[in-house]
């Protein structure tokens, strides 16, 4: 989340017991904030909501 963050200028804001998943992947940069976001729900049971540059996570 922290290489997200600074990719996209965004702040990620989610629970602290998510905080302590860890999770793994090759993204290539030049892919889209969205895109990245839709594998993130796919694989890894997470859900997002975007407001502005926030970007709220929650688990599944």
């Amino acid at each position: 989340m922290t290489q997200m963050e600074r990719w996209y200028d965004i702040e990620t804001m989610y629970p602290a017991k998510l905080g302590e998943r860890k999770f793994y992947a090759e993204i290539s940069r030049d892919k889209k904030l969205s895109q990245v976001l839709t594998v993130l729900e796919r694989s890894g049971g997470l859900s997002f909501k975007i407001e502005g540059r926030k970007v709220y996570i929650h688990s599944q």
